[in-house]
């Protein structure tokens, strides 16, 4: 018994050590963007992609998160994922066209 305790707290630990260097992983890479190293130019691009109302929910209650916790959002639209800076600009804006109206909540930044 004594070596499947053992066993498993090694185990243990090599989980704990991986979730470590996985984060650590990701905090380099973070970092790494936000300084731009190792960034190929963007493209330009206007895309509109359409979700259902609960992918809708869900993607807008991780935005509300990270505002609140004053933290970056990620997010992946149309095969691309996108890094939102904390200081970027949220607006609204409304536009009326005969009978049809948009609502769009935009999150603006400059990529230096």
């Amino acid at each position: 018994m004594a070596k499947a305790k053992g066993g498993q707290a090694r185990k243990e630990a090599a989980k704990k050590t991986n979730k470590k260097a996985v984060r650590s992983k990701a905090k380099a890479a973070d970092k790494a963007v936000r300084k731009g190293i190792g960034k190929k130019k963007k493209k330009a691009r206007d895309v509109e992609k359409a979700y259902s109302r609960k992918q809708h929910v869900h993607k807008l209650e991780r935005l509300v998160k990270a505002l609140q916790a004053g933290k970056p959002f990620r997010i992946q639209v149309a095969g691309e994922r996108i890094y939102v800076p904390v200081d970027a600009v949220f607006n609204i804006e409304h536009e009326r066209e005969g009978k049809d109206e948009e609502l769009e909540f935009q999150l603006k930044w400059r990529n230096d």
